[in-house]
This record gives C-alpha cells, sequence and structure tokens, in this order.
C-alpha cells in the first residue's frame, strides 16, 4: 500500500441530522490515515450543521453556504479537494472501516477509476441486498454504484465535473462521460459503501429513468456495439 496516495473525500449533506454522524464516523474511522476531509453543507436547519461542528477540528475544510443542488455541492468539493485520489460519500450514507485502504490497494498506474460493491439499507436499517455491479461496458445503459467510486483528480481537471443540466442523473452522465473518452475503470469486489434507500434518485425514480435514458441515447453514438445496448436501453 502506497501511504504517500492522499485521498479526498467529500461529504455533501443537507438535513440529515439522523445520520450525518455516522457518516462523518465512518470517515475518520478509516484503516487509511493519508485522507484530507472535505464536508460541503447546504445550509441545514434540523440540527445537521450543529452535529458537523462537534467534528471540526478533524475535519479539514468545511463550507455552510446556500447551493444549488447535490451536484453542484459535489463540484465545490471537488474544486477544494487536494488529493490524488477523491471519493464521494453523502451525509446518508457510510463506509465500511478499511474502503479507502482497498482503494488505495487497488490503484495502479494504469487505473483512473476504482468502484466495488454497495450494500443498499432499508427503511428500517437493514441491509437488503449487495448491489455488485461489475461489467463497466454495460455502462451505456447502467449505473455503477456512485457512492463506492474513486476518482483521480487529473480525470477531473481533465474531462470536468458534475453536468448541472442533470439535476438527478449527473453521477450517469459524469461516469458516461469519463468511460466515452477512454478512462480506465477498474472493479473490486468488496463493499465499499452502504446507501440508505430514499435519497434523490429513489424518491424521484421517474425522472431519474428518463434522465439516465437522455443520457445513454447522447453517448450512443460512440458506442462500439450501439445496436446492442439500444435494445439494452429501451428494456431499462
Amino acid at each position: 500500500m502506497c501511504d504517500e496516495m492522499k485521498v479526498s473525500v467529500i461529504t455533501v449533506t443537507y438535513n440529515t441530522t439522523e445520520t450525518i454522524e455516522q457518516t462523518i464516523t465512518s470517515v475518520l474511522e478509516q484503516s487509511y490515515k493519508n485522507i484530507e476531509y472535505i464536508i460541503v453543507d447546504g445550509m441545514s436547519t434540523d440540527g445537521t450543521w450543529e452535529k458537523i461542528c462537534k467534528y471540526k477540528d478533524q475535519i479539514h475544510k468545511i463550507i455552510h453556504e446556500k447551493d444549488k443542488g447535490l451536484y453542484d455541492a459535489m463540484n465545490k468539493g471537488i474544486s477544494l479537494a487536494t488529493g490524488d485520489i477523491i471519493g464521494i460519500i453523502n451525509g446518508d450514507d457510510w463506509y465500511e472501516t478499511d474502503s479507502v485502504e482497498n482503494v488505495v490497494n487497488a490503484f495502479h498506474k494504469n487505473i483512473d477509476v476504482i468502484y466495488g460493491n454497495m450494500r443498499m439499507i432499508g427503511c428500517e436499517g437493514i441491509a437488503e441486498q449487495i448491489c455488485d455491479y461489475v461489467d463497466i461496458r454495460d455502462i451505456w445503459y447502467s449505473m455503477i454504484p456512485h457512492p463506492t467510486v474513486f476518482v483521480r483528480k487529473c480525470i477531473y481537471n481533465q474531462f470536468g465535473k458534475f453536468d448541472l443540466n442533470y439535476p438527478i442523473g449527473s453521477d450517469y452522465e459524469l461516469i458516461l462521460r469519463f468511460y466515452s473518452k477512454g478512462v480506465r475503470f477498474q472493479y473490486i469486489n468488496k463493499v465499499l459503501a452502504n446507501f440508505r434507500r430514499g435519497g434523490l434518485t429513489t424518491d424521484k425514480w421517474f425522472e431519474c429513468a428518463r434522465e439516465v435514458k437522455e443520457v445513454s441515447m447522447t453517448y450512443i453514438e460512440q458506442c462500439p456495439e450501439k445496436d446492442k445496448y439500444l435494445k439494452s436501453i429501451a428494456e431499462r
């Protein structure tokens, strides 16, 4: 493991008072220690901000201001990040204790993006399933679990951040944009993140599906197996 690799972790949050401390401690208690932690809070009004302040001495950078939505807040965090690689874990979710260590161990010079498995958590806090998306070639119609994604900072610098024209599916557009530009992905068969159902994409499922289809069709001409994936897009 290369202890010299600096990892920036970004948490974006708004009114997550019931869950934000679990998110924060999951980052602060990582087995890998060379982490820059950034929190972007969109002026929470439910006590979230007060809980963040309890850990302010252990958080490297904090933004507390209005934003234009989830992905605008993520872009603010990416702009502040100084790490070699960047991970994003939102205020409803949390990492496994060894997630960053596993990611750093998997990175090498021929890899630009690492992603892994995600545990889905139901309304009662019960683990429902493991999302273990493996084949990155299916990105033309299906998203990898974004909370598990870690990206080299230089990739954001080269290909850009989240596109605010997609208020729900911007994470999908970003990953498909990277892939279509030849960015090199690596899957690791480990649970890296725990995701609570009930977030933006869960609550607005139909609108999310519409955006995903729009993004897919925007990039499909760059797909070497266009006809095959057009069918999959239509089915989804």
